[in-house]
C-alpha cells in the first residue's frame, strides 16, 4: 500500500483496507454473525453503490462506535429510541442485537421499549415488542424455563 491509498484508507473513495471498515466489520460479526457481515461485504462489490454503502458501513460500526463519549451499550440505548421513533424495523433488530452484545439483559430493553410508549405512542411500542419477540425469543424462552423451574420447586 502506498502513502497515498493509506492516506484515503478511511475517507471516500471507500476502502476496505481502512481502519473503520476492519473495526466495523468485526464488530458487526460478533454482534450480528458471519453471515449478515457476508451479506455486506457482497453488497460492497456492486458498482453502483458499494463505495458507498462502504463508506456509510465504515462510519456507522467503525467509526462511531469507537468513539469516545458513549459506551457501546449507551449507543445501542439512543439507536433503539432513535429507530422506534422513526418506525425502522431492521435497524432496530441489529441495535437489540447490539445492545444484548454490550451487556444489556432482555427485561432492561423490554424497559426501553416501555418508555417510548409515552413518548412516541403505543404504535411505536407494539413495534418494538414485535421485534423484541424476534430477537429476544431465545432469551424469553430460556427466562420462562428457569421461571417454570422456580415454580415446581416451591
Amino acid at each position: 500500500m502506498t502513502d497515498t491509498d493509506n492516506k484515503y484508507a478511511d475517507g471516500f473513495p471507500f476502502s476496505r483496507e481502512g481502519e473503520d471498515f476492519k473495526n466495523g466489520l468485526s464488530l458487526m460479526q460478533q454482534v450480528l454473525g458471519d453471515e449478515d457481515a457476508s451479506h455486506i461485504e457482497s453488497l460492497l462489490d456492486n458498482p453502483l453503490f458499494g463505495d458507498e454503502l462502504g463508506y456509510v458501513f465504515s462510519k456507522t460500526w467503525g467509526a462511531l462506535y469507537e468513539r469516545e463519549g458513549l459506551t457501546l451499550k449507551e449507543r445501542s440505548l439512543l439507536l433503539m429510541g432513535t429507530d422506534l421513533a422513526l418506525g425502522r424495523e431492521g435497524p432496530l433488530k441489529d441495535h437489540m442485537k447490539v445492545a444484548l452484545h454490550a451487556g444489556m439483559k432482555p427485561k432492561q430493553i423490554i424497559e426501553v421499549l416501555f418508555q417510548t410508549v409515552f413518548y412516541l405512542g403505543a404504535p411505536a411500542m407494539v413495534l418494538g415488542l414485535r421485534v423484541a419477540n424476534e430477537v429476544l425469543g431465545p432469551e424469553m424462552k430460556e427466562m420462562l424455563k428457569q421461571k417454570e423451574q422456580q415454580n415446581s420447586n416451591k
